[in-house]
């Protein structure tokens, strides 16, 4: 763990240090070291990092000799093996491989946060600490996916629906899961009254009860090689139950100081519901992870809308200690088995 604390510790100090840079382009600098330094991390990884990386560099050694009828019968998305023969074009070398992922995934977050977020500093940390960093040390497809459903959230703000679904059906064709999204340009609007708060909680209990019922329908419909069993998403689900349950408290202040935070509150409120599932089905958080990802940009908008300095204070200290225990605590023991680290070369 000691490699990713020091990353943690190192984003802190370019934060630190950008306060006290009386230059331009702040906000620039930091996204721009912050990103180039997960960058490097992803990049130089021994092949052990990442429990799925070893089968993702056997796709890679296969598609220099697929053709393209071999590319449509395999079972991984066509736009992900087409991106793997264009690199091919470029490099046979595995390590090169897995940067060009990282480079895209790394940046398309900072690009994401340097346009959205309050916070860039609490949005990156956020990112690290709740797991969304550490997950495309393994889940290379979805990785992409996600970079891809980023650029989505414009077409969102903009109520622009062929472009936003043009780029959900692109993020798609890297991982069909990324379909889902489609579901945010319905909910990503919805005004957040005292009835519709009600009706939330009633709904959300009622997924609660009825969960392993509701999934054992979907694997029916979608998925029938996902067996529905008594899951390990129960600590998420209470950390992604707090975090509404205290943002809605702030509801009022935080859209008069960002009218976008509407939809991160329904975005983050919608996962929720999918992160129930994912009591019931290893694979359903990474679906979850469309919507829950938008939980930092949520918890900055949270934060800057509180005026009163001293309790502001005490809930940034709250948000950076808790969820740096999360982090610490559940990694070691992540399915993603990124720990420990190992450069390349070793």
């Amino acid at each position: 763990m000691g490699i990713y604390i020091f990353n943690l510790i190192l984003i802190l100090l370019w934060a630190l240090l950008i306060t006290v840079y009386n230059g331009k382009y702040k906000r620039e600098i930091f996204i721009i070291l912050t990103s180039f330094q997960l960058f490097i991390l992803l990049s130089l990884r021994s092949i052990d990092v990442g429990s799925d990386v070893a089968g993702y560099l056997k796709v890679f050694e296969w598609a220099k000799y697929a053709d393209f009828r071999a590319l449509i019968d395999h079972r991984h998305e066509l736009g992900y093996l087409v991106f793997n023969k264009m690199i091919l074009l470029f490099t046979t070398n595995n390590q090169l491989f897995l940067a060009t992922i990282a480079a895209i995934t790394v940046f398309s977050v900072g690009y994401f946060i340097y346009k959205n977020s309050k916070s860039p500093f609490l949005s990156y940390y956020l990112y690290i600490t709740l797991g969304f960093y550490t997950f495309i040390f393994s889940g290379l497809r979805q990785a992409i996916a996600f970079s891809i459903i980023f650029f989505s959230y414009k077409y969102i703000k903009e109520k622009k629906l062929f472009k936003f679904l043009s780029t959900v059906i692109l993020a798609s064709l890297f991982h069909k899961s990324a379909l889902v999204f489609i579901i945010a340009y319905f909910v990503s609007k919805k005004k957040i009254t005292t009835p519709y708060i009600i009706g939330y909680f009633f709904t959300l209990g009622f997924v609660f009860v009825f969960r392993v019922k509701i999934m054992q329908l979907i694997n029916n419909l979608f998925y029938e090689d996902y067996p529905v069993i008594d899951g390990s998403a129960f600590s998420i689900l209470v950390v992604a139950l707090i975090v509404v349950i205290l943002s809605l408290i702030f509801v009022k202040n935080v859209k008069l100081t960002n009218p976008n935070a509407i939809i991160h509150y329904n975005l983050v409120m919608f996962s929720v519901f999918i992160i129930i599932l994912a009591s019931t089905s290893t694979n359903v958080l990474r679906v979850a992870n469309y919507f829950y990802y938008y939980i930092i940009l949520l918890i900055p908008d949270v934060l800057i809308s509180i005026k009163e300095k001293e309790f502001y204070v005490i809930a940034y200290l709250l948000v950076l200690i808790l969820a740096f225990v999360q982090f610490v605590l559940l990694t070691p023991s992540s399915d993603l088995k990124i720990v420990p680290y190992s450069f390349f070369w070793k």
